[in-house]
């Protein structure tokens, strides 16, 4: 069995983000994730990024009330046929106190609180 190599908790949440893979963010598109950590995540999507490549990420969780936004940056680390992984490398502070916050304190029952209303 392959020794795990993740150094973060991850829990799974298929919330909405949208990926911006170039310089001008210009090809943005939106999509889906799969899970998250503090330092990585999973996109599920059929495009296919290049590994290496540089994004910025925005995704969106649901709280009672407005969405929360957490903009992130990361490069691509692994594809498979289902989307790719990023390596987080960068985050705007409120964004890493947010997501933070989720995984520390929430786990999986606070990231199905998290989720897009019905309809959305």
């Amino acid at each position: 069995m392959p020794q795990e190599r993740r150094q973060n908790s991850r829990i799974r949440l298929q919330t909405p983000v949208r990926v911006f893979c170039d310089e001008e963010g210009e090809d943005a598109f939106d999509t889906r994730l799969r899970d998250i950590s503090l330092g990585g995540l999973f996109i599920n999507t059929p495009y296919a990024e290049d590994l290496g490549e540089t994004c910025r990420l925005e995704v969106v969780l649901y709280e009672p009330g407005d969405p929360i936004n957490i903009w992130l940056e990361g490069t691509v680390v692994r594809r498979e046929a289902q989307g790719f992984a990023v390596r987080i490398t960068g985050f705007y502070q409120e964004s890493f106190d947010r997501l933070r916050d989720l995984l520390l304190h929430g786990g999986e029952e606070s990231a199905d609180a998290m989720k897009p209303p019905l309809g959305l």
